[in-house]
């Protein structure tokens, strides 16, 4: 009989207000908890996954860039980028620069403007 007194009174403490909130607290704490985690985790892998295409591109980068500084050595190569990127020519070469009417969007056919023009437009407001 004094087992099932004992049995009895540890389910009634068990059973307890006292004991259910602090229980019921436990478990939200867990929960808060968890969810952060999961957060956490998400907010990690979207970081990894932006890092992991910049370390690509980067990459790729620089193996353009190594490529780039071998052909440099070459003689023709190096030519070839100082005339493209500096328009630089050699002695008895001559540059041809085409302009197209559409693209640049300047009108090459206008007129120049005589005096009397000139002059009422140095004075007009702006």
């Amino acid at each position: 009989m004094q087992i099932y007194q004992d049995r009895r009174r540890l389910r009634n403490f068990l059973r307890s207000r006292a004991v259910l909130f602090l229980l019921s607290f436990f478990v939200l704490f867990l929960l808060v908890n968890s969810v952060r985690v999961g957060i956490n985790a998400y907010r990690a892998s979207e970081a990894r996954k932006s890092a992991q295409t910049e370390y690509q591109a980067l990459t790729n980068q620089k193996a353009r860039l190594d490529e780039k500084i071998k052909d440099l050595g070459d003689k023709d190569a190096l030519e070839k980028e100082a005339k493209s990127r500096f328009n630089a020519t050699l002695p008895g070469e001559k540059v041809l620069i085409i302009v197209e009417h559409d693209s640049s969007g300047l009108n090459i056919e206008a007129k120049p403007a005589n005096i009397w023009e000139s002059i009422k437009n140095f004075f007009r407001l702006p």
